[in-house]
């Protein structure tokens, strides 16, 4: 069996890894895994990641990066150690919407979403980046987890509607309002 280039241990479904600074560069081999994963940068690093048939990739903190099933790539060596955790998305288990897929595609936050603030898509995506940052799977930005510690994705009713909730929206040229719930009530603020 051949030895692998990192030490690694299971935390909550992570695998926490560790490449050592005193690796050497041909001990980080092209390969494809078996599972589609999320790759997530732990501590700054100036270590790089590159898909087959595309350029290197600087590594950035608390960012994540999907590498899909069957996909070749590969880490390039920088200098000090680099710290990953790897979350194996098995099928059938943990699975992920397409469109939270895209977004970690991209390396999208919340706050730059390809979905209107407010609309039903964006909403789910909220919904389900919550579920997964409280089932501890997947690290986001500050902005990101201020998003999801507010009622934004979720919904209320206000005057027989439904309405998305913490989610600012124009109402005129100058006008903005957003529906808050407060004392189990749902209000509506509206601002300049």
């Amino acid at each position: 069996m051949e030895k692998l280039p990192f030490c690694e241990q299971l935390n909550n479904g992570w695998y926490y890894r560790v490449f050592k600074s005193d690796l050497e560069e041909e001990d980080l081999k092209w390969h494809y895994d078996d599972e589609h994963r999320i790759m997530v940068i732990t501590h700054e690093t100036d270590w790089k990641f590159q898909y087959d048939n595309q350029f290197p990739t600087e590594l950035k903190l608390h960012t994540s990066y999907v590498i899909p099933k069957g996909v070749y790539h590969r880490l390039i060596k920088g200098t000090g150690d680099l710290e990953i955790k790897i979350l194996k998305l098995i099928d059938g288990e943990n699975k992920i919407s397409k469109n939270l897929q895209y977004h970690l595609d991209n390396n999208l936050t919340l706050s730059e979403s390809i979905f209107r603030m407010g609309s039903d898509a964006w909403c789910d995506l909220v919904n389900e980046v919550r579920e997964l940052y409280f089932e501890n799977k997947i690290d986001l930005s500050e902005e990101d987890r201020l998003t999801i510690l507010t009622d934004a994705g979720k919904k209320g009713i206000f005057e027989n509607e439904i309405v998305p909730l913490d989610s600012p929206f124009p109402i005129s040229e100058n006008e903005y309002a957003v529906f808050i719930m407060e004392n189990e009530t749902v209000k509506k603020i509206v601002f300049k």
